[in-house]
Order: C-alpha cells, then structure tokens, then sequence
C-alpha cells in the first residue's frame, strides 16, 4: 500500500531528512569530541551523546509507528506511549543542556544552580504524562497519538509552554551575565558566547512558539504537526550547545 503524501508525512519525512544530514555531516566532529575525553567523559561530552541518541531513538520510533501500515488500536494503544517517552526525554535532555550551560557561565554559582533546578522539575513534571495519557489513532495502519483530555497533563500544549518558559529563562540568566562580563571587559569570549546562545535561543524560541500554535488548533489533525519537527531541532541544537561548555 503506497503512502499518502499528507503534510503530517511530509513533516515526518522533512524532519528525518533533516536529522540523518545533520547526523553525517556531525560525525567528524563527534569522533574529535570523544577523542578529547580523557579517563572518563565529560558531562558536557555525556549530555551530547544523550541529544544525539535519544534523539536518533525518537526520529526512528515516531517514523515506524506513523509510517507502518501494520498497527491496529489495540497494538497501537500499547506501542503510542513510546514515542511520546523519547520525545520527553529529548525535551528533558535540552533543558539539563540548558542548565549546565547557564550554571557553568555563572561560574558555578549555587543561586544560579538552585533557580535552574527548582524549573527543571514543572519540565520535567509536564514532559512524561501527557507521553502515557495519549489517545491512540490509527489511520490507515500507521499509529500516532492525540492528546487526552480531563487533565491538563494529558494535553501536549502545557508540555510545550513549559519548555518553552524554561528555555526563556535559562537564555534570559545566562546573556545577563555575559553582558555583564562584556561590560566590565573581562573576556572577548563572552560576547561569541552570547552571540551564539542568542542565535540559538531565537530558533528554539520561534519554532516552540510555532508547535505551540499548532497544538492549540482545535483540529486534532493539524496539532501535531510541528511536534516531530520542533523536537529533531531540540536534539540538533543540543548536540550544538553542548559542545560549546
């Protein structure tokens, strides 16, 4: 059976082509890295190795479970949850990405710490139910998930504001205070540092408020569409931050 080219697919199959070139054109620089490592590897070595693979496990895991013509609901009902996880575990790797880079920036500082890691838990809170409250749709084999209802952890749309909100912050602490080592003139190192993290800040920013558009929609079939999407560039823009610490 030949698959329609719908803009669900189209988004899907953008996304992973997206991805897969990202993945090879990355490799050299992902052999350097683990070149580098020493006795044992650096968080921000692990952290880059988390963005990548989870990453790769949801692109792979999404595209089977949309693109198979083999699921029914009751398979479909016990298989939706996985990727929903993956894109959890992305979205919570991005944020631990955030949280080191902003802490190490800080130089460490235990308020800055503290502040982060208090955030971290609504994210981490609002990233993993709505993955196992999701209603399973089956359309023509291929299984995707839409989100539930009677619960605001069951809708995929707070799980996007919240990430987004802690993107804002992690950004918003951590160019203060390379504005303020600009200021004082203590390194040139901050402003590249700045003009990087603002770089990626706006094309985090601009795509969490396009998928957050989107799961707002009331046609279940437009919500997700930007959802594959959002979270291949999450992966992709960790790899890239995490190897700036």
């Amino acid at each position: 059976m030949s698959i329609q080219l719908t803009p669900q697919a189209g988004m899907r199959l953008m996304s992973a082509c997206i991805f897969a070139y990202d993945w090879v054109i990355t490799l050299p620089s992902e052999w350097r890295l683990y070149r580098r490592q020493r006795v044992r590897p650096t968080v921000a070595c692990l952290l880059f190795i988390a963005a990548r693979y989870l990453g790769a496990a949801y692109i792979i895991s999404t595209s089977v479970l949309f693109f198979s013509r083999n699921f029914t609901l009751g398979s479909c009902t016990s298989i939706v949850p996985l990727g929903g996880f993956f894109r959890g575990t992305v979205s919570t790797t991005s944020a631990l990405i955030f949280l080191w880079r902003t802490w190490a920036i800080w130089q460490r500082n235990r308020t800055v710490l503290i502040i982060m890691s208090v955030a971290l838990i609504p994210q981490i809170i609002f990233s993993y139910p709505s993955a196992f409250m999701q209603i399973p749709v089956v359309n023509n084999g291929g299984c995707t998930g839409a989100s539930g209802s009677g619960s605001a952890f069951a809708l995929k749309w707070p799980f996007a504001l919240v990430n987004m909100l802690y993107d804002m912050l992690a950004c918003g602490l951590g160019s203060y205070k390379l504005f303020l080592n600009m200021k004082s003139g203590v390194s040139h190192i901050s402003f590249i540092l700045l003009s990087d993290g603002l770089g990626f800040f706006f094309l985090m920013l601009a795509i969490h408020i396009l998928n957050l558009v989107f799961l707002l929609i009331p046609d279940p079939s437009k919500q997700t569409l930007i959802v594959t999407f959002q979270s291949v560039i999450t992966s992709i823009l960790g790899q890239r931050i995490s190897q700036f610490f």
